[in-house]
């Protein structure tokens, strides 16, 4: 379900070669947007994600990173699976060096 989840989201988005394989402890140089899936749950033919949707830059040796947890609930038709609900659980949290900013 995982890699059916990534194909959609990602062709949902309008820039070319954006690629959703970000992780926000992954370290690059630049900015580093997309999303990373951290639980999944399937339940007959309806399925809960939860993931994080952001953004990672570098700045004087430090990771900071902005986005939102968010709550995916998909369905399976007989074309396949469909996103029905999408959630932000959380709005413009903010972390540096992977811990949350107050």
């Amino acid at each position: 379900m995982a890699p059916l989840i990534r194909r959609d989201i990602a062709s949902m988005k309008p820039p070319e070669n954006w690629k959703v394989v970000w992780l926000p402890d992954e370290p690059r140089r630049g900015t580093v947007t997309g999303i990373q899936l951290y639980d999944l749950k399937v339940k007959g033919d309806s399925a809960t994600v939860l993931c994080l949707v952001g953004s990672a830059r570098q700045a004087s040796n430090r990771t900071l990173w902005t986005g939102s947890h968010v709550r995916d609930i998909w369905t399976q038709t007989p074309a396949g699976w469909k996103r029905r609900k999408h959630e932000k659980l959380t709005i413009n949290e903010r972390m540096v060096d992977g811990k949350p900013v107050p």
